[in-house]
């Protein structure tokens, strides 16, 4: 999305501004978090819901600010937290038989 001909970085900066502003329409004090996330990893904005109101609406739009600002830091986002998804459930293992598994591209790339 980066370098689509529908906005690219462009397109970022208004979801930015869209985040920011969607949380600053928040009733006082309504409780929120948000999270980004890329491939195998997650980043929270807080630890914890926290609630709206104009100094954290600033403080949000400031830690969105550095994220895919430019092609050098693209999908880049901070404190990741790496995670892994269980995609087969006990019980349905034939389902499974078969089934190659992929690399994600991100390690795809890494490799």
């Amino acid at each position: 999305m980066l370098f689509d001909s529908k906005g690219g970085l462009n397109s970022y900066n208004s979801i930015k501004d869209e985040i920011s502003n969607m949380v600053g329409n928040l009733s006082a004090g309504t409780l929120f978090n948000v999270m980004l996330i890329n491939w195998n990893s997650y980043s929270l904005f807080k630890p914890q819901l926290v609630a709206s109101g104009t100094s954290i609406t600033s403080e949000l739009a400031q830690w969105l600010a550095p994220i895919n600002s430019s092609a050098q830091n693209a999908g880049s986002i901070p404190n990741r937290i790496k995670f892994e998804v269980e995609t087969q459930l006990e019980g349905f293992e034939r389902f499974y038989a078969g089934i190659s598994q992929h690399k994600s591209q991100e390690s795809a790339l890494t490799q």
